[in-house]
């Protein structure tokens, strides 16, 4: 077998987990002040950069 052939081979075989990532990422964490004490009740919001649009789960 060529070493092009393994290579189709190989991305074929690994399509499927490519493809099996999820749609919306997770982020997942824990707000501190500056001495590292939790800070409970905190709402945090998400924004891109290009867009400037905000995103916030509240």
């Amino acid at each position: 077998m060529t070493r092009s052939a393994r290579f189709v081979l190989a991305a074929l075989a690994l399509a499927p987990l490519a493809l099996a990532q999820p749609s919306r990422p997770t982020l997942t964490g824990h707000v501190v002040d500056s001495e590292g004490a939790p800070i409970t009740g905190a709402h945090v919001s998400i924004a891109t950069a290009a867009v400037k649009e905000g995103v916030s789960p509240y």
